[in-house]
C-alpha cells in the first residue's frame, strides 16, 4: 500500500509550532542567567571557616542579578557575607564576535558546628523578577586535628604554593581579592571583657549620668553579633517617661557597623538607636531596658522559637541648675541660645497691628515660647512657631522661628522693647542671656469714633421702690430657700459623699493589693516557671529549660523560707538552708539543681530526656520546700 500523505495544511502547522517552541527555549535560555558556584576548600574541620562562591552573569544590555541566597544545612552557620561585587567574563568564538557577560561575583564565609558531609546550598539570585538556582556544593567536615596535612602534592612538595586555587599578582591585595571580606572598623570603646549572652546581645550606653533638668543625656543602644545575621521579630522600646527624647538617627539610613573586642573574640556591633533624652525633672531617672526577640543561626533549637534579649538598665541623677548666679526671668531653659528679630511694617495706624518675628537658634531642647515685653497699649497675640531641628556632633541644634502680631492701641511713637531669654549653659556651667532689641514703631492716630458720654454717673436710687401714697397689706414673702430641709440635707450629703468614697476606695485598694501580692507570689511565679519548663523540655531547648528551672528554684526557695537565693552563692546555699530548718536531703538537692541548669545551658547538644529528668527532679524539690514551709507553720 501506498502510505497517505499528511495533508500540506497539517504540516504546515506542525513546523510552526516546532517552530515556535524553539523560539521560545531559545528566549529562555537567553534571558535566564549564567550561573556557577564552588566551594573552598572541600574539606575542612569543625570550627574552621570555608568559601562558598557563585557567579552569576547576564547580557551586557541586561540588568545585573540581585538578591543572591544560599541555602544552609542545619549544623552549617554563617560567618561573614554575602561580600557581592563585579565580575565580568568575555568569549570569542571561532570565527564570530566577541560576546560579553557582566554580572556579580558572591562570597559566604561558612563554618560547620559538628563533623559530616554536608551539602551546601543550591545559591540563587533574582534576575527580571525571577528566582534561578545553580548547582549545590558539598563538603566533608572532619573534627578537629583529623584533617590531612598538606604537602603530598608532588609539584608542592614543601607546601610553598597558595592553599587557594588563585596566583598572587602583583598590585592586588588580598583585601581586595572577594574572598577576603573586610572586616568593619575596630571600635575600642566599645569593647568588653565578657559577653553576657551567646550569639547576640544587647548594650545601652549614656554620655553622661549626672546632669541637670533640661540638660541632653545621649542614650545609644547597640547590638552586638558574633555570627551570623539574627532577625529581630518582636521589639520593645526602652522606656523613658521621666525624660523629653528626640531621635538622632534619620530615618531610612543605617550606621556603619563596627567591630569590637568581647571576651576572646571578635564581635560585630551596630547601633541601633540614638537618642536625646532631656530630663524633666529633679531625682534619681531611670532608663528602661530595651527588649527584643531574635530568631536566626545559633538562636532557636526548634520552629516557632525565639532567643528574648535585653539592653542592661541605667539611671541618671539629675539636679536643678545651681541656684548662685540665677537671673531674674529664668525659666528652666538649658542649652546655648541666640536671638534675632524683624518687625515690619515700622508706621502703622493707632487699633492697627505689625508683624515681629523673632529667630530662636541655638543648641539644646529650644524653648516652646518667648517671654514677650509688656507694654501699655501693646497686646500680643498668640504666635505661630515653625522649627528646624537636626543633629550636629551628637547634639540637637536648630532654628525655632515664632511670628507674632501685635496690636498697638495708642498713638505716638511706641517702644516695643527687648526680648530677653535667660538660660543655664551646661557646658560653661554658667547662666546667660539671649536678647534681641524690637526697636520702635511709629503709630498714627487712626479714624475711631469718639467714646460716646455714657459714661455719665447713673442714679444709685433708680431700681428703688417707688414711694408708697396710701396704707395697704404688708405683700406675703416667700419662704427663704436657707429654711427649706432639703438645703441642709444636701449641705450634710457632701461630707457623707466624701467619707463613703474614701471608705470604698479604701476598701477597693485593699483587695486590688492582695490581689496582686497573691498574683506576684514567689511560689506563683515558680509554678508558672516550671510550666515553662516542661514545655521547653519538650521541644529540647536547653537554654529556655534551664533558665526557667532555674527562676522556678529560686522563687519556692522564697516563697517557702523567705530567703532570697539569687544572692547567695551556689557552695554555701545548702548551708543557709539548713539554717532555715530545712533538712539536709532537701538543701542540697536544691543545690545540685542550681548547678545542673548552669551546666546545661549553653550545651545545645543535651538531650531532651535530660532536660525532663531535670524538670521532674524540680518539681519534687518544689513539694518537699512546700511540705517543708508546712512543716514549720505548724510549729
Amino acid at each position: 500500500m501506498t502510505p497517505r500523505r499528511l495533508p500540506a495544511h497539517l504540516l504546515i502547522a506542525a513546523l510552526a509550532c516546532v517552530a515556535a517552541l524553539c523560539v521560545t527555549l531559545s528566549a529562555w535560555a537567553q534571558n535566564a542567567p549564567r550561573m556557577r558556584a564552588s566551594i573552598q576548600p572541600t574539606q575542612a574541620e569543625v570550627g574552621e571557616t570555608f568559601i562558598v562562591q557563585m557567579t552569576a552573569l547576564a547580557g551586557q544590555r541586561d540588568p545585573p542579578p540581585s538578591n543572591p541566597k544560599v541555602k544552609l544545612p542545619a549544623g552549617v552557620v554563617l560567618r561573614a557575607g554575602p561580600q557581592i561585587g563585579p565580575h565580568v567574563e568575555a568569549s570569542m568564538p571561532m570565527g564570530g564576535q566577541p560576546t560579553i557577560r557582566s554580572g556579580i561575583s558572591v562570597t559566604w564565609q561558612l563554618q560547620a558546628q559538628r563533623p559530616g558531609r554536608f551539602r551546601i546550598g543550591p545559591p540563587s539570585v533574582e534576575f527580571r523578577g525571577k528566582r534561578y538556582e545553580t548547582n549545590p556544593v558539598e563538603i566533608d567536615i572532619v573534627p578537629k586535628g583529623q584533617k590531612p596535612q598538606r604537602g603530598n602534592n608532588p609539584f608542592d612538595p614543601f607546601n610553598l604554593l597558595p592553599q587557594l586555587p588563585f596566583p598572587s599578582m602583583p598590585g592586588f591585595d588580598d583585601d581586595d581579592w572577594p574572598f577576603s571580606p573586610k572586616e568593619p572598623p575596630r571600635d575600642p570603646s566599645l569593647s568588653l571583657p565578657a559577653a553576657p549572652a551567646a550569639s547576640v546581645f544587647l548594650r545601652s550606653i549614656v554620655d553622661k549620668t549626672r546632669a541637670v533638668v533640661g540638660e541632653q543625656v545621649t542614650l545609644s543602644i547597640y547590638q552586638y553579633t558574633r555570627s551570623g545575621a539574627p532577625d529581630a521579630v518582636d521589639v520593645h522600646e526602652a522606656t523613658t517617661s521621666d525624660f523629653f527624647q528626640r531621635s538622632m538617627l534619620t530615618p531610612g539610613t543605617d550606621p556603619e557597623p563596627r567591630s569590637a573586642q568581647v571576651g576572646e573574640h571578635t564581635w560585630r556591633v551596630e547601633l541601633l538607636r540614638r537618642i536625646a533624652l532631656f530630663p524633666l525633672k529633679t531625682g534619681r531617672l531611670e532608663i528602661g531596658p530595651m527588649r527584643v526577640s531574635f530568631a536566626g543561626f545559633g538562636l532557636t533549637r526548634g520552629r516557632g522559637t525565639t532567643a528574648i534579649r535585653e539592653s542592661n538598665p541605667l539611671a541618671v541623677d539629675v539636679e536643678e541648675p545651681p541656684v548662685n548666679g540665677r537671673p531674674v526671668g529664668y525659666r528652666g531653659d538649658v542649652g546655648n541660645f541666640s536671638l534675632g528679630a524683624q518687625v515690619e511694617p515700622r508706621t502703622a495706624e493707632a487699633g492697627g497691628a505689625v508683624a515681629v518675628t523673632v529667630h530662636l537658634t541655638g543648641t539644646g531642647n529650644l524653648p516652646q515660647s518667648l517671654p514677650v515685653p509688656a507694654r501699655t497699649g501693646v497686646e500680643w497675640l498668640d504666635p505661630e512657631a515653625r522649627e528646624k531641628i537636626e543633629v550636629r556632633n551628637d547634639r540637637i541644634v536648630g532654628t525655632r522661628t515664632f511670628t507674632y502680631v501685635v496690636r498697638l492701641q495708642q498713638p505716638g511713637n511706641i517702644d516695643l522693647g527687648e526680648i530677653v531669654l535667660p538660660f543655664f549653659d551646661p557646658e560653661s556651667k554658667a547662666y546667660s542671656s539671649a536678647r534681641t532689641l524690637l526697636g520702635s514703631v511709629k503709630v498714627r492716630p487712626g479714624n475711631a469714633a469718639p467714646a460716646s458720654s455714657s459714661s455719665a454717673e447713673r442714679d444709685p436710687f433708680e431700681s428703688v421702690a417707688t414711694v408708697r401714697t396710701s396704707l395697704g397689706s404688708v405683700p406675703a414673702r416667700g419662704i427663704p430657700w436657707t429654711d427649706h430641709r432639703w438645703f441642709w440635707i444636701l449641705i450634710a450629703a457632701g461630707p457623707l459623699g466624701v467619707l463613703l468614697a474614701g471608705g470604698l476606695s479604701t476598701a477597693t485598694r485593699g483587695v486590688v493589693s492582695r490581689l496582686r501580692t497573691r498574683q506576684d507570689s514567689p511560689t506563683r511565679l515558680a509554678t508558672l516557671a516550671i510550666g515553662r519548663a516542661r514545655k521547653a523540655a519538650k521541644a529540647g531547648n536547653p537554654a529556655e529549660t534551664a533558665v526557667d528551672v532555674e527562676r522556678a528554684v529560686h522563687g519556692w526557695i522564697e516563697g517557702c523560707t523567705g530567703l532570697r537565693s539569687r544572692g547567695v552563692l551556689r557552695s554555701e546555699l545548702a548551708g543557709r538552708l539548713r539554717e532555715l530548718d530545712i533538712d539536709e536531703e532537701t538543701a542540697e538537692r536544691a543545690a545540685t539543681v542550681l548547678g545542673e541548669c548552669e551546666a546545661i545551658r549553653f550545651d545545645p547538644e543535651t538531650s531532651r530526656e535530660r532536660l525532663s529528668s531535670l524538670t521532674r527532679t524540680a518539681e519534687e524539690l518544689g513539694k518537699k520546700l512546700g511540705r517543708a514551709r508546712g512543716t514549720k507553720g505548724a510549729k
